[in-house]
């Protein structure tokens, strides 16, 4: 099909390399994430409700402010500028329950005003209706139910302001995906890490058997947009100042692994890089892997966003087994299925996805202040898909910019 290159470092460093919306590149200021009301994600469940409506439905509406019950609680979580793990942890300290007994179906983005559920298993004592902490959280308790939700995917309301002469171009993209409502499936930025986009190469380091080089990758190489105290602290690290290092890590930063890895191995000295790793949550090392699969899908995509038609992307799935791949020749080349991650007690699956995924009520809004104009874009996705690959489309800018 015929696309679009993109000329971004980052967007070529993630296998981001195409847009296939056929509209120019966006020039001049682009205000967006400057408020977090300007970015709202609401969770939607089972099939197809948003769950901010369910404060008004009767599924699992109490009669009561307070209920003592012995199956699942769900709350109604809403949250601003805050990861889904910071609410969480905020909410389960002020309930005085361990964070363990609390699930949710899907992480909501940091930089923004996110509404999801939460679910509580089988805590067996009374819980306040409305949970409120430094305006920051806020939950409802919707009931109880034996019946878990499950997740659809999530609905956007974004806001974003570009100068007057950039109107054209943004209406032509919007009315092109309203007509031809699909978008590659590429993971989004946030997958790699929103300031340190190197998840998918700790991924390959673990893959390898490279205990060593993923534990500096861990702790080491900093970014430029991280704070001056991160940056700081991994240089010490970096040029083996490890008293220093610790200090910044624990007293002017919150980054807590990097922190937790740096001490067990000054404290521990005579442990392994791979004994150091086994420190880890092994969700979080999963997690690298996983990036690493989710980079190995983008190149792929990429490749066949250059050489199949629309129609034949429409139905295909790409599937990436376990293994490394050549990242010169990526459909030529792969190992075997990696031993190396079962010393880390690990065990990796296929990853499996669309190629193209759809765009469901996509609309807009517009708004005019002097040379600005403010657009309001109202959009679905289905889980496991990101908004920030369709602004890319639109918007087909700095993808800095993008990641706020």
């Amino acid at each position: 099909m015929n696309v679009v290159d993109s000329p971004y470092l980052l967007d070529q460093l993630l296998g981001l390399e195409y847009y296939i919306t056929p509209t120019p590149f966006i020039n001049g200021v682009i205000e967006f994430r400057s408020r977090y009301e300007d970015f709202v994600v609401i969770e939607v469940v089972d099939q197809g409700v948003k769950v901010s409506n369910l404060k008004y439905s009767l599924k699992y509406r109490l009669s009561e402010h307070y209920v003592k019950y012995r199956g699942n609680a769900i709350y109604l979580l809403c949250k601003k500028g805050l990861s889904t793990h910071e609410a969480v942890r905020l909410f389960a300290k002020r309930l005085g329950i361990g964070i363990s007994n609390i699930k949710y179906l899907g992480l909501k983005d940091t930089n923004a005003t996110t509404c999801q559920l939460i679910i509580i298993d089988r805590i067996p004592y009374t819980l306040p209706g409305i949970v409120s902490i430094d305006d920051k959280v806020k939950a409802l308790l919707l009931g109880c139910t034996e019946e878990k939700p499950k997740l659809w995917g999530n609905h956007f309301i974004i806001t974003l302001r570009v100068d007057l002469s950039q109107e054209n171009t943004i209406d032509d993209a919007l009315e092109y995906l309203a007509n031809n409502p699909y978008i590659p499936s590429y993971y989004g930025y946030q997958r790699f890490g929103t300031h340190r986009p190197i998840t998918h190469i700790i991924g390959e380091l673990l893959l390898r058997g490279d205990w060593c080089g993923a534990l500096n990758y861990i702790i080491g190489y900093p970014f430029a947009f991280e704070s001056s105290n991160a940056i700081y602290a991994r240089l010490c690290y970096d040029k083996r100042e490890l008293t220093e290092a610790l200090r910044i890590f624990s007293e002017k930063t919150n980054l807590d692994l990097e922190e937790k890895l740096l001490n067990t191995y000054m404290s521990k000295n005579n442990e392994t890089c791979l004994q150091l790793l086994k420190h880890i949550p092994k969700r979080l090392l999963l997690l690298y892997i996983s990036a690493y699969q989710s980079y190995v899908f983008n190149r792929l995509l990429s490749i066949y966003l250059r050489s199949e038609e629309f129609s034949k992307l429409k139905k295909m799935k790409i599937t990436v087994k376990p293994g490394i791949y050549n990242i010169y020749d990526i459909t030529d080349f792969k190992v075997d299925r990696p031993t190396s991650i079962r010393l880390l007690g690990l065990h990796t699956g296929s990853l499996k996805r669309k190629a193209l995924t759809k765009v469901y009520g996509l609309s807009w809004t517009k708004t005019y202040s002097k040379d600005r104009v403010a657009y309001k874009i109202t959009f679905s996705l289905r889980k496991g898909m990101y908004a920030t690959v369709l602004l890319r489309e639109i918007l087909k800018t700095d993808p800095l910019v993008l990641t706020g």
